[in-house]
């Protein structure tokens, strides 16, 4: 695999479902069925997604995020820092933060790995446009995601949703004083729901925070 300019090389195999349609589509390539030039930009998110000893997602699979509307799903996997990843356009379009804002957080994301020596929490795979034209589709995690959706235009109501969680999350790991997490400040103090009720605030989408006071 490449090495990325903007991270540390991972040392993780393949996942096995991985492999397999790898080899499924290298088979379908030698048998005339599709040609290496139609299937470039699948074996290249396939390098990506190995290199983030991942799992890839069923192809066109979908999931809801934080009430917004649905993203497209790249890949899974049991790495903290990169569990789930999704293809920043589909995160773009349903969060509403403007092309200027994803580009700043994206080099501010790729700027810090580079700092730290770390695979980023944003990473891109080459492909085609409708028109043929070569693209770079960009791929980011549940936390640069987070990080739209809070500089999108409805911010203000994703922090109250997501809050509870985060406060939650930081007591079932022994913090217990205000501190700031995703650039949320968490008061500590504010009552804290059962886990079931905190993940269901979490996708109930803007709409449901606008029922309550705001902080």
């Amino acid at each position: 695999m490449a090495d990325d300019p903007h991270g540390a090389e991972s040392a993780v195999r393949p996942s096995l479902k991985s492999k397999l349609i790898r080899d499924g589509i290298r088979e379908a390539i030698a048998s005339g069925e599709t040609t290496e030039a139609e299937q470039r930009p699948a074996l290249a998110l396939f390098d990506l997604v190995d290199r983030y000893g991942a799992t890839p997602a069923d192809p066109g699979f979908k999931a809801d995020f934080l009430g917004l509307g649905e993203v497209r799903v790249m890949w899974g996997g049991d790495n903290a820092v990169h569990h789930e990843a999704f293809l920043a356009l589909d995160v773009q379009r349903t969060t509403g933060v403007t092309s200027t804002e994803w580009r700043s957080i994206r080099d501010d994301e790729l700027d810090q790995a580079a700092r730290a020596g770390m695979l980023p929490r944003v990473s891109s795979f080459p492909a085609a446009g409708s028109d043929g034209t070569p693209v770079d589709l960009w791929v980011c995690n549940w936390e640069v995601a987070l990080r739209m959706a809070l500089a999108g235009p409805w911010g203000a109501e994703i922090k109250h949703n997501v809050s509870p969680a985060l406060r939650l999350a930081s007591r079932s790991v022994g913090i217990t004083t205000r501190h700031r997490l995703y650039g949320i400040d968490l008061n500590m103090d504010a009552p804290v729901p059962s886990p079931e009720v905190a993940e269901h605030q979490v996708h109930a989408g803007p709409f449901d925070a606008l029922r309550w006071d705001l902080p």
